[in-house]
């Protein structure tokens, strides 16, 4: 659930705001969630470190598909950034 509002609250950031900018705020929203997460004592490392992964390789995706060789590229590019977004609300909606 925590992450569906991480979700929520960037993408109700102001639609003046970049992609790049809200994917970045999401990332960092994240790694700070997963560095409390893992002070936990009951919450299992490899589900944390997987919320970890699938949050932040959101920008990064979203990021290498502005220099996509093609419009192919661009849009496995995108399509990988959706993909670790739904990731990343599963992981939180069935694990924590």
């Amino acid at each position: 659930m925590l992450v569906c509002c991480l979700l929520i609250s960037v993408l109700s950031m102001s639609r003046n705001a970049s992609i790049s900018d809200r994917t970045f705020d999401f990332a960092v929203r994240i790694t700070k969630l997963c560095s409390y997460l893992d002070k936990q004592p009951c919450t299992p490392r490899l589900l944390a470190n997987q919320l970890f992964r699938a949050g932040t390789s959101i920008g990064a995706n979203i990021e290498e598909s502005r220099s996509a060789q093609s419009n192919k590229d661009f849009i496995s590019k995108q399509s990988i950034s959706l993909k670790e977004a739904t990731d990343s609300s599963t992981i939180n909606l069935h694990s924590f």
